[in-house]
């Protein structure tokens, strides 16, 4: 049909049917990889969250004795023989827990995030590229 003779095909009944759109990510890129190159990325682990959670336990449990002191000296009336020292501790011992308890969770997470996508990676379909 030419132009000339029909109207727009957007009209039916006179009524101009609604427009529809589509998006799309304006680039995608796809990246082979090797799996010993996979293997690789696995074994990086989670980066700092890791150091710092293995650091705030070295903390925690250096920091623990005197705390503990502290508080038991505390509990009993007993004087505390350093009072800024102690408190010091307990407040690197209450630092470290906190730290200790958020990194171990961030450490996880990702943890669990990278062990997923890894084998969400070597699960995908395989094809031979090149010669046959």
């Amino acid at each position: 049909m030419s132009q000339n003779n029909h109207q727009d095909e957007s009209f039916i009944s006179g009524v101009k049917a609604p427009e529809t759109y589509l998006t799309q990510k304006s680039e995608r890129i796809e990246h082979w990889i090797t799996d010993e190159e996979l293997s690789m990325l696995d074994d990086n682990k989670s980066g700092h969250s890791k150091d710092i959670f293995f650091a705030s336990c070295g903390v925690l449990f250096g920091s623990f004795t005197t705390m503990a002191r502290t508080v038991s000296d505390l509990n009993k009336g007993v004087a505390l023989e350093s009072p800024l020292v102690d408190l010091l501790h307990c407040m690197f011992f209450a630092a470290a827990l906190a730290l200790m308890i958020l990194t171990g969770i961030l450490w996880g997470s990702r943890s669990k995030n990278r062990n997923g996508l890894i084998g969400e990676i070597r699960g995908r379909d395989k094809f031979r590229v090149g010669e046959s």
